[in-house]
């Protein structure tokens, strides 16, 4: 086990590729690999963002959107949630749309970003 050993962990577009039950799990053990007062660094799609889900197919069995890629996006209240679940001090939590890409199927999607402080 890797334990108190780094100072941040970075998860840019990671979360939501994965069931957010297996979010959760991932999320926790990265706190636990972190230094009292780590940071965790999260960017992840916005449920937020229209285009998403316009062109998505909805799973109810699993609360997943699905064009090209299967994803879980994430509201401000989930991952406040998981701050709060997991004794985290929420830095900053901004939504936005900060990567302009036109080579990408969505060339601009709404995204959150978060930055926690492991208590």
């Amino acid at each position: 086990y890797i334990n108190d050993l780094f100072d941040l962990v970075y998860m840019r577009w990671f979360l939501h590729a994965m069931s957010y039950d297996n979010g959760v799990l991932v999320f926790r053990k990265a706190l636990q690999s972190l230094k009292k007062d780590g940071l965790v660094f999260i960017e992840v799609r916005s449920k937020n963002d229209l285009n998403l889900v316009k062109n998505s197919v909805y799973d109810k069995t699993d609360n997943s959107y699905t064009t090209t890629h299967k994803r879980w996006p994430y509201s401000k209240d989930m991952l406040t949630q998981m701050a709060v679940d997991n004794n985290c001090e929420i830095i900053s939590l901004d939504e936005g749309y900060f990567s302009f890409n036109n080579q990408t199927e969505t060339n601009n999607p709404l995204l959150l970003r978060l930055i926690l402080k492991k208590k």
